[in-house]
């Protein structure tokens, strides 16, 4: 239990019918998204991705990735759908609570017409057909 890197992290790939979905919990970004990938052997249908409290990055990139780490982990699962979440409810890094939500939204609009990503940025209560 005095390891913080190898216990209490974690993440899950959820399988039903016919779709696959991805929850990240929360992470820092590195090789294990391509593991990821690799293992589930097909592209998901939604990823659920954390962007909230990842400022300053010297101090949070090994546990909380932001938007463009988020979009790029995204992209390597071949996901569908993106939906963000851990954003808009505590002030938790040097964010505002608010901030990467609409940080993404900047991101997404520079999008390349051609990526086929899909991102929803969801409301605190709101729920989702895939």
């Amino acid at each position: 239990l005095n390891d913080t890197m190898q216990f209490h992290w974690g993440s899950y790939s959820i399988a039903f019918a016919d779709k696959l979905i991805y929850f990240a919990g929360d992470t820092g970004y590195s090789t294990h998204f391509e593991r990821i990938a690799k293992r589930s052997g097909r592209s998901y249908d939604a990823v659920l991705m954390p962007i909230g409290a990842y400022k300053p990055r010297w101090f949070m990139e090994g546990a909380h990735i932001g938007p463009v780490e988020a979009l790029q982990a995204s992209r390597t699962l071949q996901a569908t759908v993106m939906l963000p979440i851990h954003w808009g409810t505590l002030a938790l890094g040097d964010d505002l609570p608010s901030e990467s939500a609409l940080f993404l939204q900047q991101l997404q609009q520079k999008q390349a017409p051609s990526d086929s990503l899909s991102i929803r940025i969801w409301r605190i209560g709101e729920s989702l057909d895939l």
